[in-house]
Parts: C-alpha cells; sequence; structure tokens
C-alpha cells in the first residue's frame, strides 16, 4: 500500500511526496525571499554591465594587460597558460586559461566570446528580476524528505541546501494523508 506524505506550506499550498516502503515524518523546506532575490540579482546584473564598458573601454585603447591575472598554469608538455580575468568578475565566473602567448586575432576571439557570455547573463539576471517581481514575496519547495528530525536537521545545514543569502532552510514536520 503507497503511502503519501503531506506538508502545508506558509502560502497554504500543500507538497506530497509518495512511497510505498518509506515513511517521511520530516521535509527540508527552503523558502526564497524573492524581493532580497531581486536585490541581489539586479546587483549583479549592474555590476557584469560595468564589466562590460570597463572591457570595451580596454579594447578601445588596445590594452590587454588588465584581463591576464598572474596566475600561471603549466601543462604536461612544459606549456604556459594564464587565467584570464575582467574586472570586476570577483566570482572568475568568466575567465579561461590562455596560452602564454596570444595574437591579435586569438585575443579578439576571447574577447568577443567572454562579452557575449557576460552580455547573455545580464539578458538572464534582468529577466528573471522581472519574472520575481510578477511574483510573491515569499516562494517555497520541499528539497528533501526525511524519515527522522536529526536528519532533516543535519541537511538543514548541508551546503547544498544553503546557498544564497535570499535563501532559508528550515526542517518541518509531515503528516500523513
Amino acid at each position: 500500500m503507497k503511502r503519501t506524505t503531506i506538508v502545508t506550506l506558509p502560502d497554504g499550498t500543500e507538497a506530497t511526496r509518495t512511497s510505498a516502503t518509506r515513511v517521511y515524518t520530516w521535509a527540508v523546506m527552503q523558502t526564497f525571499d524573492n524581493e532580497r532575490a531581486q536585490q541581489v540579482v539586479t546587483e549583479r546584473a549592474d555590476r557584469l554591465t560595468e564589466v562590460l564598458a570597463a572591457v570595451r573601454r580596454m579594447c578601445q585603447l588596445g590594452d590587454y594587460s588588465g584581463l591576464v591575472r598572474k596566475v600561471s598554469s603549466q601543462d604536461g608538455r612544459g606549456n604556459k597558460f594564464y587565467r584570464s580575468c575582467l574586472p570586476g568578475d570577483e566570482d572568475d565566473r568568466y575567465g579561461y586559461w590562455l596560452p602564454d602567448h596570444l595574437d591579435e586575432a586569438s585575443w579578439n576571439e576571447y574577447i568577443a566570446d567572454a562579452l557575449q557570455r557576460i552580455e547573455r547573463q545580464v539578458e538572464i539576471d534582468r529577466a528573471d528580476v522581472a519574472k520575481m517581481a510578477a511574483g510573491p514575496r515569499y516562494s517555497y519547495a520541499i528539497v528533501q524528505w526525511c524519515s527522522r528530525q536529526d536528519l532533516a536537521m543535519k541537511a538543514c545545514g548541508n551546503k547544498q541546501f544553503t546557498w544564497g543569502e535570499y535563501v532559508t532552510t528550515t526542517a518541518v514536520p509531515c503528516s500523513e494523508k
């Protein structure tokens, strides 16, 4: 016989889980503060827009020195590589490992690709902000079902579930339907 476990979320909706063999008594719930998420994503989009402007200025001046970090690596054949970076890219999300010597065409290709990826990320961020603005202040999700309270509490501290300053993770009790 299948068992259905229910959690009533703070917005009044219910999350359910059906299992033939397991009994769930606790769930791990994430609460997303969409207003705070809008602020964080808007700040990131603004920062990336500034990065785009800075890189374009550097390219107009023909100064690529600010785009290479002094972190180097060697492959098994002794070839040196340097980590590229973009001004303001603290997370190093848009960097590349570049060969020691690059010609003008390779630099242009690298920069065009990096700018295209950043422009796309800004578009995605702006679209996400618009979706969040149209939705409720808080949204909820059950990210894990547990058979014991201690397991749910342990999962609340798991890095997998504790990302972002606009997400709160809590253990909530379940009931059977």
